[in-house]
């Protein structure tokens, strides 16, 4: 699965079509009933996954330039 997620995004392979083949392949190895499988497919078409990575980051970077800033004493 490693090796899958460093495939780079594009716009053939879009992050919405490599999460949706991800989770699909991954619950296809636990013999996840395709009744499930498709439920959880639809539940997760419903976030912005450009979005959460975004504000993920941006939460990160804001966290560790407090803790930067706090420990040189400010």
């Amino acid at each position: 699965m490693r090796g899958y997620l460093t495939v780079p995004c594009n716009m053939y392979f879009t992050k919405k079509q490599k999460v949706k083949r991800y989770i699909e392949t991954t619950l296809r190895i636990f013999h996840v009933e395709d009744e499930t499988i498709n439920s959880t497919l639809k539940f997760l078409s419903q976030f912005d996954f450009s979005k959460l990575a975004q504000e993920t980051v941006d939460d990160l970077y804001n966290y560790f330039e407090k803790r930067i800033y706090e420990k040189n004493g400010h």
